[in-house]
């Protein structure tokens, strides 16, 4: 029987940050196998940011939150939304150009649209992908599970490439409670579950499920670094957390 995946969410109380600490602190599960067979080096990380639809840099917010913890590249040009697989060739052309020079290991970070160019990559991952680059799992930001309109033509269903990642890949995912992608209750039927519950319930269905991490930050949309002020301290909190326990994975 599957384990579901960790589920954090904003503490409320001075108990709640206290088993939120508890939960982030937990023994992280072992790493899945991926295209490189070897370790990624130990140095520090570099971030090859697949943006969003719009092929920009992607949000300020999570650029700093990356920032932070290692230089980001990102993929130049602008993505082809109609068929998703078209662009795996320049995400992974990205990532043999940072894998390059990189004094670590090449951690791949998606954002919306990029979410997406990432999970078909990471199904089967390219076998020329230098081993600095790390197959085992990736950061997903504000992946848009639900398009505007119920899937129907082939590449449409944002589901399905999830269901097919591998066991043992150790993706995190970090989303807005009030995502419009994780809601859609129009064309999914008003009982749908929606918010952090939606983005569970899929996680919960995947082969990787158990070694997944699903990071909901309260009061946020589809940038789910940006918040209300009052919001702001828990939202870089909870995604800081949540990428800093997958670097230290790749340590271990």
């Amino acid at each position: 029987e599957r384990r579901p995946p960790a589920l954090l969410r904003a503490p409320h109380s001075a108990a709640m940050k206290r088993k939120a600490a508890a939960a982030s602190s937990a023994p992280p599960a072992k790493a899945g196998r991926g295209a490189n067979a070897s370790q990624p080096p130990k140095g520090p990380p570099t971030f090859v940011l697949a943006p969003g639809a719009s092929g920009q840099a992607g949000p300020a917010e999570l650029v700093a939150l990356l920032e932070a913890r290692g230089p980001v590249r990102h993929v130049s040009g602008r993505w082809n939304v109609a068929r998703v697989e078209a662009n795996e060739g320049a995400y992974g052309d990205a990532l043999r150009g940072a894998a390059a020079d990189a004094p670590g290991p090449v951690v791949m970070v998606g954002h919306s649209f990029g979410c997406r160019v990432v999970a078909h990559l990471l199904r089967a991952p390219p076998g020329d992908l230098p081993p600095s680059v790390v197959t085992s799992g990736a950061l997903l930001f504000s992946y848009p599970l639900y398009g505007p309109k119920a899937p129907g033509k082939p590449g449409t269903d944002r589901v399905a490439p999830l269901l097919e990642l591998p066991e043992g890949l150790r993706p995190v995912f970090v989303s807005g409670e009030q995502d419009e992608f994780l809601d859609r209750r129009d064309w999914r039927g008003p009982k749908a579950p929606v918010g952090g519950p939606a983005l569970q319930e899929v996680v919960g269905r995947m082969h990787c499920g158990p070694t997944s991490r699903v990071v909901v930050v309260p009061g946020a949309k589809h940038n789910a670094l940006k918040v209300a002020k009052k919001h702001e301290e828990t939202a870089r909190q909870l995604a800081g957390d949540a990428v800093d326990a997958f670097l230290e994975d790749l340590r271990q």
